[in-house]
């Protein structure tokens, strides 16, 4: 730190303007914890340099989150010990801009973080948490702002009104928010252990950290093993840390497809099983297929579900849907749909509609279709198609595009499975959203 920062030339009242702690708490913080450390003029009066400022406003930024002052002060001097610039690592408190300070109602506030992520304006974002700290829980800021507010960017990514780069700020921005909720959560006091992984091509990895991050603050064990876990990791996992829950996430129909296949694979290893996440509120049909307990529709819903499991109070038992109408069609689907993808894009590319390679590359049906199959039931593909045929229209991509893909796409289901692939064709035929494409 330079010199001029480490100069006391600073009086009681310019601390107590800068950092909003009254005089005796800093009396008392230099008491117990000594911090600030203030040097005495020649007639006995306190001087402060800016550096007891800002490491003041750091240390009331993390009680706003939830951290006791002497847990804060210990994590400052870890911090320094180790080398590292606090101040770097998590910003200190900014007096909020007229803009920010002046709005009360959370959502406000939300709409506020959500414009100023789309802005990329990092330290207007940053300052509307620290603003929301100082009015709300660090649950209601986590749920309410941060969860919502990623929720609405990401519908206008789909829209095309923000880009991808607009959400990974904004997820990047997410994350610091987790470290500090995780850094100022209290010693965990309970003894049962969660494991929590995203499903086999899960790479939406927010709501796992939401519900790990918040089940830690509750006291609870938590691991979490990230994005698009393999199900051998996850098994390995279980193994080896032997926890009293397994909760299994997925966000679209084609990884709650992968997550069937976990939960049917683990539910006999013994621990309880939970599952949540957006494919499940939306499409309640697969919950029926799905073993172990729905979580529910909201973070918070998924934090009293787990307590209600943990302390034996949730007597919901799951009952096994064993009918598999699509059995042998879902083996024989399962072992051709990368010759199908190939076909189709041979055919798209024959008719000049390198646009479609692009934009449904990542999006293509197999999956969802492979998905379908497993929980028993094609309509459960009517959502993505949707989504899909939306994407394309908020693009402004050729009116008849989706129309081009799916014919081709039935024509390589055909080509390639002969009977069975003319009993698909018929089957999704008889999806009323494809008959309005």
């Amino acid at each position: 730190m330079s010199t001029g920062r480490a100069a006391a030339i600073y009086n009681v009242r310019v601390v107590v303007r800068e950092t909003g702690l009254r005089p005796d708490t800093l009396r008392a913080w230099e008491r117990r914890y000594g911090v600030p450390r203030p040097v005495r003029s020649e007639g006995h009066q306190r001087r402060y340099s800016q550096q007891d400022i800002d490491q003041l406003r750091w240390l009331v930024a993390r009680q706003r989150e939830g951290m006791t002052i002497g847990r804060a002060v210990d994590l400052w001097n870890q911090l320094v010990a180790k080398g590292e610039d606090p101040l770097q690592i998590s910003p200190a408190v900014t007096t909020p801009p007229a803009s920010v300070s002046s709005l009360h109602a959370i959502d406000d506030i939300r709409a506020a973080w959500v414009q100023a992520c789309l802005a990329f304006d990092e330290s207007t974002a940053a300052v509307c948490l620290t603003h929301a700290y100082a009015l709300y829980t660090p649950e209601d800021v986590s749920v309410e702002v941060v969860a919502r507010g990623l929720a609405e960017i990401g519908d206008l990514w789909y829209q095309a009104k923000a880009s991808v780069h607009h959400e990974h700020f904004a997820s990047e921005m997410v994350l610091r928010h987790f470290e500090r909720l995780i850094a100022a959560a209290p010693p965990l006091w309970r003894s049962q252990h969660i494991l929590v992984a995203c499903a086999p091509g899960e790479q939406h990895s927010i709501a796992g950290l939401f519900i790990s991050t918040l089940l830690r603050r509750h006291g609870w064990q938590v691991t979490f093993l990230g994005a698009d876990v393999p199900a051998e990791n996850v098994g390995a996992a279980i193994a080896q840390t032997q926890p009293d829950l397994v909760i299994l996430l997925a966000q679209r129909l084609a990884t709650a497809g992968n997550l069937l296949e976990i939960a049917r694979r683990i539910a006999p290893l013994g621990p309880r099983l939970a599952y949540g996440g957006r494919i499940f509120n939306v499409a309640a049909a697969t919950r029926a297929k799905t073993p172990g307990v729905f979580l529910g529709e909201t973070v918070r819903q998924a934090v009293a579900a787990t307590e209600r499991i943990l302390t034996r109070k949730d007597s919901t038992t799951w009952e096994p849907d064993d009918s598999d109408p699509f059995s042998p069609l879902r083996e024989t689907f399962a072992r051709a749909h990368p010759l199908i993808d190939a076909i189709v894009w041979r055919d798209l590319e024959e008719r000049g509609l390198t646009q479609a390679h692009i934009v449904l590359g990542g999006n293509n049906l197999s999956p969802a279709l492979a998905a379908a199959l497993a929980f028993g039931d094609l309509t459960l593909l009517s959502q993505d198609i949707q989504w899909l045929n939306g994407f394309l229209t908020y693009r402004d991509m050729p009116s008849n595009l989706f129309s081009v893909y799916l014919a081709a796409y039935k024509r390589a289901l055909g080509e390639t499975l002969g009977f069975d692939g003319r009993v698909l064709v018929d089957l999704l035929e008889r999806l009323e959203v494809l008959r309005s494409v």
